[in-house]
């Protein structure tokens, strides 16, 4: 249990601090700049993030096959993820006053997508409990979206 904990969940809660706390300096930020502006300015900073962790850990990253391999699925993830999502993750928060509908809708929908798409193509398992989960999102983002109007 113990390795779960440590290894699974406190992990993913402190991911969740930082992906909860980001919307709040996001709708910040959109009050000074537009979303294409505040989108371009986030990939720079990952970018330059990204290169200086790159040079710090550079003897540490091996070029082999699998690294090859996957760069086509890092790509795909990056243009999902980053493009796609982010783009229009900003442009939603800077069309409304409601950044809580925005991030419900960003952040926990797609739990739905991965349940379904990691059951199809990784052939990952969804049992009952996941499945009164999943519609209890669904009907837990309805109706917080209804009463948003």
């Amino acid at each position: 249990m113990f390795p779960l904990l440590a290894n699974v969940v406190f992990p993913a809660l402190i991911s969740s601090i930082g992906w909860g706390v980001a919307p709040y300096y996001d709708k910040l930020a959109l009050e000074y700049i537009d979303n294409n502006t505040l989108f371009l300015l986030r990939n720079v900073f990952v970018g330059l993030i990204t290169l200086i962790l790159m040079i710090i850990f550079y003897k540490k990253i091996k070029i082999t096959p699998n690294l090859k391999k996957s760069a086509k699925f890092v790509f795909y993830s990056t243009i999902a993820s980053l493009l796609v999502g982010s783009y229009f993750y900003y442009y939603a928060l800077e069309q409304t006053n409601n950044t809580v509908l925005v991030v419900l809708i960003s952040f926990v929908l797609p739990l739905v997508f991965i349940t379904l798409l990691s059951n199809y193509k990784l052939k990952e398992k969804i049992n009952s409990g996941m499945i009164i989960g999943l519609i209890l999102v669904i009907i837990g983002i309805s109706i917080f979206v209804c009463s948003s109007k």
